[in-house]
């Protein structure tokens, strides 16, 4: 444990105050970009039963809770105490392609919970996405999910902001860049090739 004793401590001057840079951007480039990339490789589409996926089954969306939750529960299993970065994606029922929507991060403890705030039942003081995933879910959209550990966990936030920086995703409507500055921007579409 590092300790600061009165004898550390200096009154404060002007310009005291260091900058410490690690000096090799392109390692952690390489990094996020790997990330990326098993990100895009390892998306599953999210079993929701078929009667969420009308107008009115959403409307009784409660009712299906249950239902909801045991068909992501294996998906759930084995992201769980994990610390990582996940996307939400949609995609067209027919084919295989996905868009990403959302990019997201959460420690290992909480990774569990945070998915099924964004894909099952939302809490009231969460930035969940739940509305989004409810609105874009229906007999021809699918919702996806992909999942990266990411190690150690304390590049989850780095990998985060770079994914978002370079996709945009739609459902991220504000983000910290690369340079530290929160941005709001307007929905884009984006796609997995961005970052490539």
């Amino acid at each position: 444990m590092l300790l600061l004793t009165k004898s550390n401590c200096t009154r404060y001057q002007p310009a005291m105050f260091k900058t410490c840079n690690f000096s090799d951007d392109a390692l952690l480039e390489k990094f996020a970009r790997g990330c990326f990339h098993s990100l895009s490789k390892s998306v599953v589409a999210v079993p929701y039963p078929e009667e969420v996926l009308t107008r009115e089954g959403k409307k009784q969306w409660a009712k299906h809770e249950n239902a909801i939750d045991k068909a992501l529960a294996p998906i759930l299993d084995e992201i769980s105490g994990r610390g990582g970065v996940y996307c939400l994606l949609t995609g067209n029922r027919h084919d295989d392609r996905f868009v990403p929507q959302y990019v997201g991060h959460a420690g290992g403890p909480w990774i569990r919970q945070r998915i099924r705030n964004h894909l099952v039942k939302r809490h009231a003081k969460t930035g969940a996405q739940l509305e989004n995933v409810k609105l874009a879910l229906t007999p021809r959209t699918e919702i996806g999910l992909s999942f990266v550990e990411i190690v150690p966990a304390t590049l989850r936030l780095y990998v985060e902001v770079w994914l978002i920086d370079r996709m945009k995703p739609d459902w991220n409507i504000q983000s910290i860049d690369l340079k530290g500055n929160t941005t709001r921007y307007a929905a884009k579409h984006c796609a997995w090739g961005v970052a490539d």
